[in-house]
């Protein structure tokens, strides 16, 4: 039975399906954000930075787990309809996922985050890394993540 088992994790297909599994996991790192009402309050009432790629805004989710610990980070991306159309549009929120993933390391627990890609996003010559870069300096700043518990108003 054992050499059934060395076998049977050295065949191709089934190292495949365990590529694919790890690809899943990385999915599971991005929680998306959805709904509308929780895009707008983010934007009305969170902070914000901005970068030449990319403007990020970040609001605190004070919606805990059951056993009390924080939600993981939401994370909304938008692209502007009028900068691009569909296909590159999508190359755009590919690589803002791509930057989200490189730098999740930086991205504390608990809060509501949205990427808007700006027009310079757009350029045929912005790669990944460059996202990522830009990406990693607005939310590696130590007072990115310091938001005051309660959301103040705006007169």
């Amino acid at each position: 039975m054992s050499a059934f088992f060395a076998d049977f994790r050295e065949h191709p297909f089934l190292l495949n399906v365990l590529e694919r599994e790890k690809r899943g996991q990385m999915r599971k790192l991005i929680l998306p954000l959805k709904e509308n009402h929780l895009f707008s309050k983010t934007y009305a009432r969170g902070k914000s930075e901005v970068s030449k790629l990319c403007a990020v805004y970040i609001m605190r989710n004070f919606k805990r787990n059951p056993d009390g610990s924080p939600m993981k980070t939401k994370l909304g991306i938008t692209v502007n309809r009028k900068l691009g159309k569909a296909c590159k549009r999508n190359r755009v929120k590919r690589l803002i996922r791509e930057a989200y993933r490189d730098n999740y390391e930086y991205i504390k627990d608990g809060y509501i985050m949205i990427i808007a890609a700006r027009a310079a996003a757009f350029a045929p010559h912005v790669k990944a890394q460059d996202m990522s870069r830009a990406f990693k300096k607005i939310v590696s700043r130590d007072d990115f993540f310091n938001i005051p518990k309660k959301p103040q108003k705006k007169n």
